[in-house]
């Protein structure tokens, strides 16, 4: 029997790694046989496409833009989900996977039509977001309640989300973390130091990301515009990249950097000594967070300086002696900062090449396959008893 797993996320389905490497692990054990990403339309992309894997991608419609009128987000949301209830009309669908909890009404309501499993995999602790403020999150809290408990079953990314979730609803979620895989990283050295105008000898600190407001970029700014003898890059893109751009032409040891394509990322940023996560608390969901770029950092063989408040990061980081752990001082973070050599970062290298065997996609890719597929085998108990 044929079994095809639909994936709901509002975005172009363009370089969601979670997504491909989820469906990838689960056709490579054959418990799905095809596979449907249904996403939004995006300026220069076709509407109905199949990738390299052989996943079916439908495009359909617009999204409003994250941080407009959340009336307007409403409209577009429900205009989307009729749109999706029309293509996917007549089409098998057995497993519904919902990423994101404002679609949790259109997955739940398309499984019941299909027939299917639905599961729920959020990407982050998305009631607790830097968005998700006032109406907004009154009103996902409360579509979250009404219908987690419909789900087959709750994927999160960390052990803290879980255990929110756990307080919050009761219920056993399953961790699997947003980790890279596994990648010889190649040993051309990365470009970035000379395309950057960086001498070798500088100690380089590195935020990778998107740039977005409640990331921790501004603070990073003020920290590093008073440390001299540091440079700090910010490769990536986004809203917060004039104000690094500014900040670069006023200062010569912060730079930006455009974003690079994914399979370069590991290679880029072997080039630096140090990633960075540095923030103020802005939100429970980041500091819950423990993001792809934290593995990859890690795959990269970098150290990781991290301010306290993100406890999840914080807690690995402790654990395994990957970095250092900064005080919220923004002061006290430039002392530790400002007093790092070169061989205290080459120490930290050591173990952070120690421990990469631990953090990579293979490690949870195990627990995801095991744990679908003990659902596929309760949905199959249940078909047959009600045949």
């Amino acid at each position: 029997m044929t079994v095809t797993a639909a994936h709901l996320y509002q975005s172009p389905m363009v370089g969601e790694s979670r997504i491909e490497r989820i469906t990838d692990a689960l056709l490579d054990a054959g418990l799905v046989d095809e596979v449907l990403l249904i996403g939004n339309r995006a300026k220069g992309l076709p509407w109905k496409v199949r990738d390299a894997r052989g996943r079916e991608i439908l495009r359909i419609g617009r999204v409003s833009p994250r941080g407009g009128l959340f009336v307007l987000k409403i409209i577009a949301t429900l205009r989307w989900s009729f749109g999706v209830l029309r293509r996917v009309r007549g089409r098998r669908i057995d497993i519904v996977n919902c990423h994101a909890v404002s679609l949790l009404p259109l997955s739940w309501f398309l499984a019941l039509r299909h027939r299917a499993m639905l599961i729920y995999d959020p990407h982050e602790l998305e009631t607790e977001t830097f968005y998700c403020r006032g109406l907004r999150r009154v009103l996902l809290k409360m579509v979250e309640r009404l219908f987690i408990h419909r789900a087959a079953h709750t994927f999160v990314v960390g052990s803290r989300i879980a255990g929110w979730y756990r307080n919050a609803y009761g219920i056993e979620p399953t961790v699997i973390r947003n980790m890279p895989v596994r990648r010889t990283v190649s040993r051309e050295p990365s470009r970035f130091r000379e395309r950057l105008g960086i001498a070798p000898e500088r100690l380089v600190f590195l935020y990778l990301g998107k740039l977005a407001p409640g990331r921790g970029i501004e603070k990073c700014l003020g920290v590093f515009e008073g440390i001299p003898s540091c440079e700090f890059v910010c490769m990536g893109e986004g809203e917060l990249a004039p104000l690094i751009q500014e900040a670069a032409r006023r200062t010569p040891n912060i730079h930006h950097h455009p974003a690079v394509p994914p399979g370069e990322v590991l290679r880029e940023a072997c080039g630096a000594d140090v990633g960075v996560f540095i923030s103020d608390p802005s939100c429970l969901s980041y500091e819950y967070s423990c993001p792809n770029k934290f593995f990859e950092y890690v795959q990269s063989g970098l150290p990781i300086m991290v301010t306290e408040n993100f406890v999840e990061q914080a807690d690995i980081v402790r654990t395994h002696g990957l970095g250092w752990v900064l005080p919220q001082d923004a002061r006290a973070c430039a002392e530790i900062i400002a007093g790092l050599s070169r061989d205290d970062v080459v120490q930290a290298r050591q173990r952070v090449a120690q421990a990469a065997d631990l953090f990579h996609w293979d490690v949870d890719r195990k627990r995801l396959v095991t744990t679908y597929r003990e659902l596929l085998s309760v949905q199959a108990a249940v078909a047959r008893s009600d045949s």
